[in-house]
């Protein structure tokens, strides 16, 4: 590029910079919006398509604590299976949960791994260690858990 060309280049680009993000930030948000309702793998998934475009619809329910009985009118709407987010699925079919929660299938990532700073009894890489784990901790926790919060239990449970 010749000097005087970059130096009008330059020039026009100080002028118009805000412009130019405007439209830029325009364009990301249109394709992203287009990926999300048209080309994601998770778009064959019923629910409202507004859904599909921001979690802030679904935020919206969640700080007016209807966040339960509105996912309860969407699976009425449009069936055991609903999109609610551009990336989030819920379901209310037992055997789909299974499918989907099941602790014998998957190993956790690389990325998962990486994250671990310490080693907990639930942090296991490896899904056979944790299985063989799982039934003992959790008994020996709830058992603790009902022992410390068992006068609120009771409290409630009389109201």
């Amino acid at each position: 590029m010749s000097p005087a060309l970059s130096f009008i280049f330059s020039s026009w680009l100080s002028q118009h910079l805000a412009f130019v993000l405007v439209v830029a930030g325009f364009s990301l948000v249109c394709m992203k919006t287009i990926y999300n309702l048209f080309l994601s793998p998770l778009c064959a998934i019923p629910g409202p398509w507004h859904y599909a475009i921001s979690d802030l619809f679904l935020l919206f329910h969640v700080v007016r604590l209807r966040q339960c009985k509105h996912i309860q009118e969407l699976f009425e709407t449009y069936g055991p299976v609903v999109r609610v987010g551009p990336n989030k699925v819920v379901f209310r079919d037992l055997s789909t949960t299974r499918n989907v929660y099941s602790i014998q299938k998957f190993d956790k990532s690389t990325y998962y791994k990486s994250l671990l700073t310490c080693v907990f009894l639930y942090s296991f890489p490896a899904h056979q260690t944790n299985c063989f784990r799982l039934p003992i901790a959790t008994t020996t926790i709830m058992r603790t858990y009902m022992r410390a919060y068992m006068h609120l239990i009771l409290i409630l449970h009389s109201l």
